[in-house]
């Protein structure tokens, strides 16, 4: 299955094409889209049409498919495959199994982490298919603790692949998870709880009032209390 997803998938590539594979990781999902670029003078239209007419398989042991969409213009042919897993299962996409020899995805609680092998094996195919180049683009909105990408812009990093490198070109990238629901209910629960105690001292500490006040209270209760001893020492004496 894996030997026919690679001759159908890059049946078409040779001298002069180019891919963008592109990555949106979120917290609980990572969108993946790969967008082919081929030249009109290195095929013709009936051989990028047959190219494209086999589904693509997303995992080489399900029948799941990639949306797929083509297009063309005066010079290229275009394609696109893309794909939303579950975070946890984008380690099986079959794109990243076949352009790497090893890949996964280490998940913690606090930490998400993507590393592959050393070479990227789509460059220089063993069936004699050939790109000129590769872009591996990752954007992501969560923090980045440490990246080996060529270009960071933002919250998009980049990695180009090419001849001269491919044999080296592993991608390592390690993000921040945000912090459970649990864990920020705690937080809110220690801050609503301080914001309590900063309260009730400003009533004290804060307005030039508040320290009579305190007082007043404090000296009727023992009006009060010494009135109430009084009245039941005179009671006792009645009797």
């Amino acid at each position: 299955m894996k030997k026919l997803f690679l001759v159908i998938f890059f049946i078409f590539m040779a001298t002069g094409c180019s891919a963008n594979y592109d990555l949106i990781i979120n917290e609980n999902s990572i969108e993946e889209n790969v967008s082919i670029t081929i030249p009109k003078s290195v095929t013709d239209k009936a051989t990028f049409q047959e190219s494209i007419s086999h589904p693509r398989v997303v995992y080489y042991d399900a029948g799941t498919y990639y949306n797929m969409n083509q297009n063309e213009d005066n010079s290229n042919y275009y394609v696109n495959y893309s794909y939303s897993h579950d975070i946890n299962n984008y380690k099986d996409s079959s794109f990243l199994r076949t352009c790497y020899n090893s890949s996964g995805i280490n998940i913690t609680d606090n930490k998400i982490d993507i590393s592959t092998s050393n070479e990227f094996k789509c460059i220089n195919m063993d069936d004699g298919f050939y790109m000129d180049s590769v872009t591996i683009t990752i954007k992501t909105d969560l923090t980045v603790l440490n990246s080996n990408a060529d270009n960071v812009n933002d919250n998009t990093y980049t990695w180009i692949i090419n001849e001269n490198n491919y044999q080296n070109k592993p991608i390592i990238l390690s993000i921040e998870k945000p912090e459970t629901n649990n864990n920020q209910e705690n937080v809110i629960s220690a801050e609503n709880n301080t914001n309590d105690n900063h309260l009730a001292d400003s009533v004290v500490n804060d307005s030039p009032y508040g320290l009579y006040v305190v007082l007043i209270v404090v000296i009727v209760l023992i009006i009060i209390t010494v009135l109430f001893i009084k009245h039941k020492t005179n009671k006792a004496n009645k009797i």
